[in-house]
């Protein structure tokens, strides 16, 4: 069994695919993210199969973590998954 390393996730599903990359920046702006573990899937394949999503860990920024409130979350990492609802109504079709 491997280890799980990101506490929780969120899936944030936008209804345009521009906004994906909207709040993809907006995301990278206010979390440190670990683009070792960052995955954007079907990119390349998006039209054939109609599957796209993007997968970020993030933890806090370095500026948060120095807040008091926030000290219990230092060094916690989630993974936020970001959607278009056509991706989203595409992946449900399949199961």
């Amino acid at each position: 069994m491997t280890e799980v390393t990101d506490l929780a996730g969120i899936r944030v599903v936008t209804y345009y695919l521009e906004y994906v990359k909207k709040v993809e920046q907006l995301v990278r702006e206010q979390f440190n993210i670990d683009d070792e573990r960052a995955v954007t899937k079907g990119r390349e394949a998006a039209d054939r199969f109609g599957y796209r999503s993007t997968h970020l860990i993030v933890a806090l920024s370095d500026d948060r973590n120095k807040l008091q409130e926030y000290s219990d979350l230092a060094d916690k990492w989630v993974e936020i998954q970001l959607r278009d609802c056509h991706a989203t109504r595409m992946g449900r079709r399949r199961t």
